[in-house]
């Protein structure tokens, strides 16, 4: 009877040790919107934990898919976030865990990316109305033009146009993705691509233009010659 009460005092005693102690991140809230081009905050609340904290992130989600972001203490309550490598993928989000090394408890939470990427036009190409090609243009783009992306559609961008319909689309073969960031910086198509050949553009005058030097004009030699001969008829 007596073992038998030590037993249930210890299995009580455990139990309630396990139910203290908490990993929880506070800081993003699930489905909160981060830029990842500026430095981030993540905050957790532990309770009845110290030791060690791992942080890590995925673009998927996925058991496998884990990175290591770095190691802080428990007690620290928060650590900054900047990796601007991460793009999202398609669908614009990521996830942050914390693992508290010592437990194994983990906390998870899912982000949405703002992500501010333009497409740098480095090959003159029309802008079409659906990611395929067609005739069915909205503009011409011209070299070292740039546009907001929208999104990715196979092998075609969703671009942000100022005017209607708003948006368009061109190949991926038309330029490169950048960001914002280095817009900033001053990159421009030319650090990517040579400017389109001017000279196959120019028109090439006519042969009766009569503007170049040393073009005859055949039409004065004609009168001339018929006041000549009506001269030596005279």
């Amino acid at each position: 009877m007596i073992f038998r009460n030590y037993i249930l005092i210890f299995i009580l005693s455990l139990s309630s040790t396990i139910v203290a102690q908490k990993l929880k991140i506070t800081s993003p809230k699930e489905g909160e919107y981060w830029n990842l081009e500026n430095m981030n905050k993540i905050e957790w609340e532990a309770q009845d934990l110290s030791g060690t904290l791992e942080i890590q992130y995925s673009e998927t989600g996925k058991w496998n898919s884990w990175k290591k972001y770095k190691e802080v203490t428990i007690k620290e309550g928060d650590a900054t976030f900047y990796e601007p490598s991460i793009d999202g993928g398609n669908e614009g989000y990521f996830f942050i865990r914390i693992i508290a090394k010592d437990t194994n408890l983990i906390d998870k939470v899912k982000i949405k990316l703002i992500v501010e990427n333009w497409f740098l036009i480095t090959k003159n190409d029309n802008i079409r109305k659906a990611p395929h090609q067609s005739r069915d243009r909205i503009k011409y783009c011209k070299f070292n033009e740039r546009y907001k992306i929208i999104k990715k559609v196979g092998d075609w961008y969703k671009i942000e146009l100022d005017l209607y319909p708003y948006y368009g689309f061109t190949h991926k073969t038309n330029g490169v993705v950048i960001k914002e960031t280095a817009l900033n910086r001053g990159i421009s198509a030319y650090d990517y691509a040579s400017p389109p050949n001017k000279s196959a553009h120019i028109n090439k005058p006519t042969q009766n233009s009569g503007n170049s030097e040393g073009d005859v004009n055949y039409g004065c030699l004609f009168f001339s010659f018929i006041a000549l001969f009506y001269l030596i008829s005279e």
